[in-house]
């Protein structure tokens, strides 16, 4: 059981690789900036992350690093979303 949850990107791993805490992610994805999919791990529904979602979540905590107090969490998305 915990290998399927350990081979899967749930909430607390994705947080985890991201450095951020948790309440920081289930804000993001109440404000809609990251959007993960729900799915059955082993019959528990479990909200899932892609490869594609840490690379964005990686992207939005540079910018947000880098405009430290000058950017809201939705203005540093829409930065990461023009992004090439």
């Amino acid at each position: 059981m915990r290998r399927a949850f350990a081979e899967t990107l749930t909430r607390r791993v994705f947080a985890e690789r991201l450095g951020i805490h948790a309440t920081t992610l289930k804000r993001w994805e109440k404000q809609r900036i990251v959007e993960p999919q729900m799915s059955a791990v082993l019959g528990i529904p479990t909200m899932i992350y892609t490869e594609a979602d840490v690379a964005f979540a990686e992207a939005l905590v540079r910018v947000l690093a880098q405009h430290r107090g000058q950017l809201s969490v939705l203005q540093a998305a829409q930065i990461v979303r023009k992004e090439p």
